[in-house]
């Protein structure tokens, strides 16, 4: 097939679960010997000339992932409404959409992917039920890099990933400040805002970011793992990984849908949901 695939950011651009989902199931597509072009906020192609694109390339498909930037492009929204063959794959909540826009972008998809069962029932209690064709495929992540060693762990509480105030920092470094008896590990990056105050706490160890390679060594460095958002995760690959690593504690709050996943999964087939995720959603797309 040939493929159209939208979203602001690749991998390149930005090392986030979005991004990195998106390059894990393009390569995937590749290797299955479909032909993907992808645009990008820096592809510089107005809705006039992407219309043009679409009717000398003929794509089967145009994906579309996060389009918080492309978004304010005029009239691009209006064009993949009027798509017969556009499929939506959702990161996040897409609270960055007018109403109007959101359900332009959501109401005449070929089909809609979310990546969780919560994350489905979230965006019809938010917004109504119009999501038609829906498919639930996890954030993919290879269960053979992301497993339980089975080592000796440190007491040690982990936290992990980009800084930000709906990601809940704020709450870790209250909970770091409120537990001074314990050690925490910070593998992060954002503001220096949020650095220098982790960075005064002496029960904390910040380390920056870790390469994503050593991830899995990390995860099974630690017995704990704090991170509690404040806007909806609809996933969650830090702490989807963390799971998939045996990290026997998980210091969360309720709105994070991978937690949710393997709890109506079970661990067996939440694993398996992962690490075959990047094929169900190919699977899914040819058989349409």
């Amino acid at each position: 097939m040939k493929i159209l695939f939208i979203s602001d950011f690749l991998l390149e651009h930005s090392p986030g679960g979005a991004q990195r989902s998106n390059s894990l199931i393009i390569d995937v597509g590749e290797l299955r010997g479909h032909e993907i072009h992808q645009m990008h906020y820096q592809s510089n192609v107005s809705t006039l000339k992407l219309i043009q694109l679409l009717n000398d390339k003929k794509y089967d498909y145009v994906i579309s992932s996060n389009l918080e930037q492309l978004a304010r492009e005029e009239g691009l929204i209006d064009l993949l409404h009027m798509l017969p063959n556009h499929v939506r794959l959702e990161h996040d909540m897409c609270m960055y959409l007018t109403e109007e826009n959101r359900y332009k972008l959501f109401s005449n998809c070929a089909k809609t992917f979310f990546l969780t069962e919560y994350h489905h029932k979230q965006f019809c209690n938010f917004y109504g039920d119009y999501f038609n064709n829906v498919e639930i495929v996890a954030d993919p992540i290879d269960t053979s890099v992301f497993y339980d060693y089975g080592d000796e762990r440190e007491d040690v509480i982990l936290y992990v990933g980009f800084m930000h105030t709906f990601k809940g920092t704020n709450n870790f470094i209250n909970f770091a400040k409120q537990n001074q008896d314990k050690k925490f590990i910070v593998s992060a990056w954002g503001s220096d805002w949020f650095i220098n105050q982790i960075l005064e706490l002496k029960n904390v160890d910040f380390i920056g970011k870790t390469e994503y390679e050593d991830m899995p060594k990390l995860y099974n460095k630690v017995n704990s793992i704090f991170y509690q958002p404040v806007m909806h995760e609809p996933f969650c690959r830090s702490v989807g990984e963390a799971i998939l690593c045996g990290v026997p504690e998980l210091i969360t709050n309720d709105i994070i849908g991978c937690i949710h996943e393997r709890d109506r999964l079970g661990i067996k087939d939440f694993k398996n949901s992962c690490n075959n995720a990047a094929k169900t959603f190919w699977d899914k797309l040819e058989c349409l």
